[in-house]
């Protein structure tokens, strides 16, 4: 009988682990880049061009290979740094599988230039997929050299996922800052066919915060130290006013490796709540030192996500560490302990809007509270309460500015400009009844049943459609009279370029200056004094939000805006804010979705609470 079951060939199984360890270009470079810090290298060079999608060239100054090495180091599961099962539990090189090589070079066209201190002249290895390798004698400095072309040019359907050039070259340059960050006493340079893009040489941590992160964040950072039961975190978090709106500022190393940890980020943040902005996110840059026999870090192909012993303890003396940093800079009060930190630090007090501080138990009246219920101006600016004088005389806390940047960036009601205007509100909407359950969720009834909004996925249609229109219409812009500059980082700023013309068309009007911009005209529902933040918010918000990648520069921007701007569930709305999102959402159909693709609205059936209570 003819067996079913057969050994895969070589070849076809490094293709199959290229799928695991070769993403993108950015994999390449991270496992090329691991390799060379393992090596002892103390200079690291990485030059790209088409954002690594036709030539990667990884240079370093380390030990090198010999003859003898270099056929071995693309076969699959050669390494030279796993020897024994012991090996495997106390991994503290950043390679280890023993796959990235041979991965890269059943994809890719492979080069590899290496010489050794002993040796007097270096060798070359060529490698083609399906094609023996070639090794001869070649002139090179001492350390390796790492070539890679026409990445998936023998995986079509591989090459056809790659993102957009700008976007791919994101990706690297974040991986980048990373190895920067973990590794300060390092030279790194990074560069396109273009310009040098990171050129950083050894430095203290804080200096290389500077050098890739602005002086801003540099200027405002408290170092970290702590150690206890085998731990030791050293690092820097930045102060409450580094809090941004994205994640993207949040470093954290493991024994020198970047991780993703959304347990020990939250830890960090929580320390953060009560003093900075809902939906904001503080800085920090701090690296982990464990026992590497006490965490796990093979679970992962790109090995981005570990696995610890102990978690939980290692979340308690994160946050611990984190309060000792700031308490000794005195951004924050002192707190005995983490566990008193609320989960919502504002809660609802009574029936009059007014809202409690769960850690001081101080009580905020409606006057002063403008943003701390996490509605914010962000969400009564768009609606057109200079409609509603009965509303306005009640509501003193909104002011003219906002009303009349809601009215320029959306447009009025009314076709006039004299004092006579339409109302926002139908008499049979105005009388409509309406509630909220769980702060989150807007409940009304009509002729035909019950109908059940969520505020939050309505708020960023309504802000989307509105965005959209924004853009496709003539521009609403305020010109400044003093231009603003603004520092970008490297990520920002090439967002920035690839986006130039439709933030043009949004409202915005900038010139580059090297890593900064210089702003001379804002769209119009900008604050004064906030043309920075809200530039670099919709940057952050665009950078984050994978799910956009596929969609036009234009529903990028505005998909960004409407998630910025957006009430968040647990907000606590007023009779007339619900109203206004009902009355925008019955303009959008039977089965409204929001840009996601999720549901805004479900609805009962009158039928459906007549049958189940008769039945």
């Amino acid at each position: 009988m003819e067996s079913i079951i057969k050994l895969l060939p070589e070849f076809l199984a490094n293709q199959i682990a290229a799928g695991e360890v070769v993403q993108r270009p950015e994999s390449v470079i991270k496992e090329l880049v691991e390799n060379a810090i393992d090596a002892g290298a103390t200079s690291i060079a990485v030059v790209i061009h088409q954002a690594g999608k036709s030539l990667m060239h990884i240079i370093d100054n380390g030990k090198g290979m010999s003859p003898e090495d270099l056929p071995l180091a693309i076969k699959r599961h050669a390494t030279s740094k796993i020897a024994s099962v012991d090996d495997l539990h106390r991994i503290m090189t950043l390679g280890f599988r023993g796959e990235a090589l041979a991965s890269i070079s059943a994809v890719a066209l492979l080069e590899i230039r290496s010489k050794q201190s002993n040796q007097d002249i270096g060798y070359r290895l060529l490698a083609e997929p399906l094609k023996p390798e070639t090794i001869e004698p070649f002139h090179c400095d001492k350390g390796t050299q790492v070539i890679v072309k026409n990445l998936f040019f023998n995986v079509p359907a591989r090459k056809k996922f790659l993102r957009s050039t700008i976007t791919e070259f994101r990706h690297i340059s974040e991986t980048m800052i990373k190895f920067a960050l973990a590794r300060p006493d390092i030279r790194f340079s990074f560069s396109d066919e273009k310009s040098a893009i990171i050129d950083v040489h050894p430095e203290s941590l804080q200096e290389r915060i500077r050098s890739l992160c602005g002086n801003a964040i540099a200027d405002a950072l408290h170092e970290l130290h702590f150690e206890r039961d085998g731990i030791i975190l050293n690092g820097y978090v930045g102060n409450p006013s580094t809090a941004q709106h994205t994640r993207g500022n949040q470093y954290l190393f493991l024994n020198g490796r970047a991780i993703v940890s959304r347990s020990l980020n939250f830890a960090i943040s929580q320390v953060y709540e009560p003093f900075i902005a809902k939906n904001t996110f503080p800085f920090f840059v701090i690296n982990i030192s464990v026992n590497p026999e006490s965490v796990d870090v093979n679970i992962h192909p790109q090995k981005h996500e570990v696995k610890f012993d102990n978690e939980r303890a290692l979340f308690s003396i994160i946050q611990e560490a984190t309060l000792k940093a700031l308490n000794t800079a005195h951004d924050i009060p002192v707190i005995t302990s983490p566990e008193f930190i609320a989960q919502q630090p504002f809660a609802s007090f009574g029936n009059n809007n007014e809202l409690v501080n769960r850690v001081t138990g101080e009580i905020i009246s409606p006057s002063s509270s403008k943003n701390t219920s996490g509605s914010s101006s962000d969400f009564r600016q768009q609606i057109p309460s200079s409609k509603h004088s009965e509303w306005n005389s009640k509501k003193p806390f909104i002011s003219q500015q906002e009303i009349s940047a809601y009215e320029a960036l959306f447009g009025k009601n009314s076709t006039q400009d004299n004092d006579v205007t339409t109302p926002l509100f139908t008499p049979e909407e105005q009388s409509l009844s309406v509630s909220q359950i769980h702060n989150s969720y807007i409940v009304y009834q009509s002729a035909d049943g019950l109908y059940i909004i969520d505020q939050h996925n309505a708020h960023v249609r309504i802000l989307y459609d509105k965005a959209i229109q924004s853009l496709t219409r003539e521009k609403n812009t305020q010109e400044l009279l003093f231009p603003v500059t603004v520092p970008l980082t490297t990520t920002e700023k090439m967002l920035a370029e690839e986006l130039y013309e439709n933030l043009l068309d949004f409202g915005f009007s900038f010139s580059f200056d090297n890593n900064t911009v210089i702003i001379t005209a804002v769209p119009s529902h900008v604050p004064h004094g906030k043309e920075e933040q809200e530039l670099k918010k919709l940057l952050a918000h665009i950078e984050e939000d994978i799910s956009s990648a596929q969609l036009d520069a234009q529903r990028k921007i505005a998909l960004a805006y409407a998630r910025s701007h957006a009430i968040s569930s647990g907000t606590v709305l007023s009779q007339e804010e619900m109203k206004a999102i009902v009355h925008e959402v019955e303009k959008m159909g039977k089965k409204p979705i929001n840009p996601y693709g999720k549901p805004i609205m479900m609805s009962i059936s009158l039928e459906d609470f007549i049958r189940t209570f008769r039945n």
